[in-house]
């Protein structure tokens, strides 16, 4: 059975278990709305202090999506690797990411989010510089731990992280939030393409990490100052 059946199979199994695990009342009774009409949303969202940040953790977010991308065609064509290599590492660093997942509302309790976020950047921008400059899998594998570390923490944080931007409106919060994952494919895919226009697969990697430092060292310092204000306003 070929990748296309087992995926298939699998898909079957988890839309079988949606189905009949999803609970029968699960409608609300009532449905509240945000207040805010369409066109005031966008104005909303166009002002410096949403739309910049929006747009710098989307680009930490294209930048996950960019190591999904290139892991493939790196471990194939510079790793001298298989698809089964493909596989393991890609399950590696998932099974790292989920305690990190976890455990991120503890971390939270002594560091801000975006300090969190700026290390977890990072660490991932080593961890992209590495993946362009290994040569063999056996230096890729070294590199699952501080994958699964630095994606674990940046998946988790970014989510509440942009809610905070409009704590007092869940609704527009939750909007920011699509807003910035389905901006973060639109970066990722202008990162590769320009990766692989001006270099090959490795420069591609090198340049997501420095576009990724450079996003999260700017979103720290546009937002340190909100950060410690809340920080010590949750305190209080």
């Amino acid at each position: 059975m070929g990748h296309l059946g087992v995926s298939a199979i699998v898909s079957i199994i988890v839309l079988a278990v949606v189905v009949t695990s999803w609970p029968k009342d699960a409608t609300p009774e009532r449905t509240t709305t945000s207040g805010i009409a369409f066109l005031n949303g966008l104005r909303k969202l166009a002002t410096f202090s949403i739309f910049i940040p929006v747009m710098l953790v989307a680009i930490l977010l294209g930048i996950n999506l960019l190591y999904f991308n290139l892991l493939g065609l790196l471990v194939l064509n510079n790793f001298g690797g298989v698809e089964a290599d493909i596989a393991l590492f890609s399950g590696g660093v998932a099974l790292v990411e989920i305690p990190i997942m976890l455990s991120g509302a503890i971390i939270l309790r002594y560091i801000s989010k975006s300090s969190l976020l700026l290390i977890s950047s990072i660490v991932y921008a080593g961890f992209l510089w590495g993946l362009g400059s290994a040569t063999s899998m056996d230096q890729v594998w070294w590199l699952m731990l501080p994958a699964g570390l630095s994606a674990g923490f940046i998946l988790t944080v970014t989510l509440g992280f942009v809610q905070d931007l409009k704590p007092n409106n869940s609704g527009l919060g939750g909007s920011l939030v699509s807003v910035a994952h389905f901006t973060s494919k639109l970066w990722m895919a202008a990162i590769f393409a320009t990766g692989t226009m001006i270099s090959d697969y490795a420069g591609t990697a090198w340049l997501g990490a420095g576009v990724g430092l450079l996003a999260a060292v700017i979103l720290f310092l546009i937002t340190k100052d909100q950060a410690t204000s809340q920080q010590a306003t949750s305190e209080n």
